[in-house]
Parts: C-alpha cells; sequence; structure tokens
C-alpha cells in the first residue's frame, strides 16, 4: 500500500494539480474540490491533509481545502501535525 500511494504521490499529483488548474475555471475547481471534500472518507482524514501538503504547493492546497465546512478550518493545523507524524511513523522515518 505505501509504495502505491508514493507512486501515486510521485507521478500523478504533480501532473493533475497543474492539469487542473490549467484547463479549469474557477467554477468547475470549486465543483471539483466540493466533490474530493464529499467523498473524501472520515477516518484518518488527516492523512489526506498530508498528501495534499505534500503533492500540492500551498496555493493548490488552499484551493482544494476552500470547501471545508467552516467548523472544520480552525482544525487544520492539528491535522497537519498528525499527518505529518503518521505519515513518519508509516514510513517507518520515526526515531
Amino acid at each position: 500500500m505505501r509504495d502505491t500511494v508514493h507512486d501515486h504521490l510521485a507521478h500523478e499529483e504533480p501532473v493533475l494539480f497543474p492539469a487542473l488548474r490549467d484547463h479549469l475555471s474557477p467554477a468547475e475547481w470549486q465543483d471539483f474540490a466540493q466533490r474530493v471534500i464529499a467523498t473524501t472518507p472520515t477516518v484518518a482524514g488527516h492523512l489526506m491533509i498530508g498528501f495534499l501538503d505534500e503533492a500540492g504547493t500551498p496555493a493548490e492546497v488552499e484551493l482544494v481545502l476552500e470547501g471545508l465546512p467552516q467548523p472544520v478550518r480552525p482544525l487544520l493545523p492539528a491535522m497537519r501535525l498528525q499527518a505529518t507524524d503518521d505519515l513518519r511513523i508509516l514510513r517507518g522515518t520515526d526515531s
């Protein structure tokens, strides 16, 4: 699973975000972001934030996350910290 996720991040995400940015209107991007958020599993949702942070620029990540419900937005810093910790452990780089 780890290898699959790494391959996805290394080969698909760096191409996907720029392509979406260059070829979607702001309304289409908003619709895409809403569908990503609506279909993301709630279990370990912090990992999605961590993966997005690794794959996209801060501006690209903000575009995807701007549709998050307002009560969730203040939780983003804690979710990012948890994702960093959990991804380090999952990758076996925790010391």
